[in-house]
């Protein structure tokens, strides 16, 4: 697998600003080194290579059905380019049902993915899909450049 400085050159100026941005709140969060990530909603991958060049271990996936213009964006051949996609498991699923047993995860990221919540009462709240699941959520608005982590 490639380090964070490796793939900032492989993988362009759009994952080098990315990764420049989600990398102290990453490290705010105090996860353990193999923690177990879910990133709802995968686009074009950016979040789970990051996540797994960090040294997590990341479910990523969207609705089998998206067919919106983030969807299905290639997201296995950049993992593949940095060597972190045995890091990386892609499953569809829907963000306001999760599939997923009770403390499955030891965090949630979220990026951009409020198109994944049909019910428009659901995308002001927080989302945490696997109750049970320490607080370790990493929120980032999609209009604005903007990162907290929140750690209730």
């Amino acid at each position: 697998m490639q380090t964070i400085e490796q793939a900032k050159v492989t993988l362009g100026d759009e994952f080098s600003s990315f990764f420049d941005l989600i990398h102290s709140q990453l490290q705010r969060l105090d996860l353990d080194p193999n923690a177990r990530i879910l990133d709802v909603g995968t686009g074009r991958g950016a979040a789970a290579v990051t996540l797994a060049l960090c040294g997590y271990r990341v479910l990523t996936g969207e609705p089998a059905d998206d067919r919106s213009k983030y969807a299905k964006q290639a997201w296995r051949e950049r993992a593949e380019q940095v060597g972190a996609e045995d890091a990386i498991t892609f499953e569809p699923f829907d963000a306001e049902k999760v599939p997923f047993a009770d403390r499955s995860f030891d965090g949630v990221f979220m990026l951009g993915a409020l198109h994944h919540m049909r019910d428009a009462g659901s995308r002001g709240r927080s989302v945490h899909p696997c109750p049970g699941t320490r607080r370790r959520d990493l929120h980032f608005g999609a209009e604005r450049r903007d990162a907290r982590a929140d750690t209730r």
